[in-house]
């Protein structure tokens, strides 16, 4: 018997350029779009097509529309090892790497299109899976006979990324947001920063070879929803948004960094930083703007004095500015006198560490400043 061959919805054609990765993309997986064995989902029943055409009796590519996508290797728990490998700098790592198995008939699909298996499918509204490429040709034909002259000239990541955005450009925001409802986004964000859950997202989805890879699907802002969510109990803009208190403030703030928010009564004016060598000043201060401008005007204003009370008292327009250079010596003593004012009448939790005090009456006064122009403007 010849070697099966068979070709990936991503254009890989090989178990020799098989996806390994740290992580499999998480992805949500639902009974009622999946295609069964033949392709349609079992309650449409027989469907007809026009042979060689790829589009069925009766319909035309215009009502034609993408409700999803699929990862047989996910939904058929496709066989996978762990291979220990060597970094170009020598650091030794481990990676998820798919076995010659999973490259068979049992753990791929079968496109309705092609014919040929696929490990990515796009779910189609007629019910047929097909490969990324297919549903280019069967749901936009005519953007697919405009592309596929200057596709065949491309090679490697310049062919893949031509042909995600062909197919991109030409679903609706409907179409799109199915396809991205595949991918389980909250799953990435526990425990992480907002930073870290961008990067393991990005590259499990490169990695794993998923349609979505290539394409700008908004991921940063799609995730910050999700820690507005759960901070909140809805997305940036909600009204949920809109009623934040102050501590929901910090918990949202902090799960940007992948941290745990302090306490409301016990604000920690700075933190240590390189191995406990500096301090700088904690994550809340910088946030202070935006809370006045969309929190409850009143809670607002409430939080925003209390916090001025604990740095001193009222922050003067100069304070906040530059610190004046050596050739405006009188603006120096003035700041200078309105600064040690200032860290006498701070609060003795925060002038009890001198360093924590003076970040902020250096550069804690500026986000204060800012704050509280902000509340008299709304």
């Amino acid at each position: 018997m010849g070697q099966e061959t068979f070709t990936l919805a991503s254009g890989f054609s090989s178990p020799a350029q098989a996806f390994s990765t740290p992580l499999p993309i998480h992805t949500r997986a639902s009974e009622r779009n999946r295609c069964d064995s033949s392709g349609f989902r079992k309650a449409n029943g027989p469907v007809k097509y026009l042979r060689g055409s790829g589009v069925q009796w009766g319909m035309s590519a215009q009502t034609l529309y993408v409700i999803g996508q699929s990862d047989s290797f996910r939904e058929t728990d496709a066989p996978w090892i762990m291979e220990e490998r060597i970094s170009a700098s020598g650091r030794a790592y481990s990676v998820k790497v798919y076995t010659s198995e999973a490259y068979t008939a049992r753990h791929m699909r079968r496109s309705d299109e092609t014919k040929r298996l696929v490990r990515w499918t796009v779910r189609l509204s007629d019910g047929r899976c097909v490969s990324r490429d297919g549903a280019l040709r069967v749901r936009a034909p005519e953007a697919w006979n405009r592309v596929r002259s200057v596709v065949a000239k491309l090679r490697g990541e310049r062919r893949e990324q031509a042909l995600a955005d062909a197919l991109w450009d030409n679903l609706t925001v409907e179409e799109r947001e199915a396809m991205i409802a595949s991918v389980d986004l909250p799953s990435y964000t526990v425990g992480r920063s907002i930073r870290d859950a961008s990067e393991a997202l990005h590259a499990d989805l490169i990695a794993e070879g998923s349609p979505l890879a290539l394409v700008d699907a908004r991921w940063q802002e799609r995730l910050r929803d999700i820690y507005a969510t759960e901070a909140f109990g809805g997305p940036i803009g909600s009204s949920a948004w809109h009623a934040m208190t102050w501590a929901q403030w910090l918990t949202y703030t902090y799960s940007l960094t992948g941290e745990t928010a302090p306490d409301t009564e016990n604000l920690p004016a700075s933190v240590l930083t390189d191995h406990g060598r500096s301090r700088r000043l904690a994550a809340w201060w910088p946030s202070l703007r935006t809370f006045a401008l969309y929190a409850p005007a009143e809670h607002a204003r409430d939080v925003i004095a209390r916090i001025t009370a604990m740095a001193g008292g009222e922050v003067a327009a100069v304070e906040a500015q530059e610190f004046p250079p050596a050739s405006r010596l009188d603006d120096r003593k003035a700041v200078l006198a309105l600064r040690d004012a200032r860290l006498a009448r701070m609060t003795p939790a925060w002038r009890a560490d001198a360093g924590a005090a003076l970040n902020v009456a250096r550069e804690g006064v500026a986000f204060l400043y800012e704050a509280a122009r902000t509340l008299v403007r709304r």
